[in-house]
């Protein structure tokens, strides 16, 4: 996962390479303006080992208001050249649209962290699902500064809204669980994948969710692999040292096990036929 992550930053930077040339073909020309280009999802976690589609999003510097329409515009554009280009190199449009090429998620500094303290005061359904895939983001390209100013600022908001946790909480225990009460695997029943067990839902996002909230409530927003987290834990926490390395043992499995399915089903490895395995 650390190669195809290596591998898929210098893609995502080669195509911000591209679009600044694309754009300025046009005459459309960069304004005086720092950025950062950050990856959210399972490519923030440093977690790809299949291709996937794209969860991405721009900060940009804080710009005078008169200005502020057209720095968005600029980087709304860029920032679909820069999806366009990817898809051609493979990757799937998100189909939610969380990407840098919408305008929702492409946002001046202080809109970011008016936007992720609106999600923290407010933790509705749509918030917390947000924050599962947006606290999760990781910079790839431009200037790193501003991923490390809304790292500061978020650190102190969790500190000061820890009820924002509790809600976190109840969230991660929404997930489908994978075992039974006489702990069976739990198939799904209907649709496509029918009979084929949700390694991502049922196993994969519920340590997730858990290692992200055990993170945020450490007060950690730099690490956001996993693995990585728990193993952070398992420092922090001599009483549950023990669990936290199970976890990370068990989520290395899932992901081994999930590549090498989708390697051989010719998918993302997502839905395990359950009668193939021994």
């Amino acid at each position: 996962s650390q190669l195809i992550t290596t591998i898929n930053d210098v893609l995502i930077n080669k195509a911000i390479e591209f679009a600044f040339a694309i754009m300025a073909e046009k005459n459309q020309f960069k304004p005086d303006v720092s950025f950062s280009w950050i990856s959210l999802g399972s490519e923030g976690r440093e977690e790809q080992l299949l291709r996937t589609d794209q969860d991405n999003a721009i900060i940009f510097e804080d710009v005078d208001p008169a200005q502020l329409n057209y720095t968005r515009d600029y980087f709304v554009l860029l920032a679909r050249q820069v999806n366009d280009i990817l898809h051609q190199a493979g990757f799937d449009y998100c189909p939610a649209n969380m990407m840098a090429g919408n305008p929702d998620w492409c946002l001046s500094i202080t809109e970011w962290k008016k936007r992720f303290s609106d999600w923290i005061h407010s933790p509705d359904k749509g918030a917390l699902l947000f924050s599962t895939i947006f606290f999760d983001y990781r910079y790839i390209s431009g200037e790193p500064e501003l991923v490390e100013s809304l790292n500061r600022f978020l650190i102190n908001k969790v500190k000061s809204e820890k009820i924002f946790l509790n809600f976190l909480a109840k969230n991660a225990t929404q997930n489908p669980v994978p075992l039974s009460f006489f702990k069976n695997l739990i198939v799904e029943r209907s649709g496509t994948h029918k009979e084929e067990f949700d390694l991502k839902a049922r196993a994969l996002m519920p340590l997730t969710d858990i290692a992200r909230l055990l993170c945020l409530e450490a007060g950690n927003l730099t690490t956001k692999n996993t693995i990585e987290r728990y193993l952070f834990l398992a420092e922090q926490d001599e009483s549950r040292k023990a669990l936290y390395l199970q976890a990370a043992q068990a989520y290395e499995f899932l992901m081994h096990f999930r590549a090498t399915e989708g390697f051989k089903n010719k998918d993302s490895g997502r839905f395990i036929p359950i009668k193939q395995i021994s």
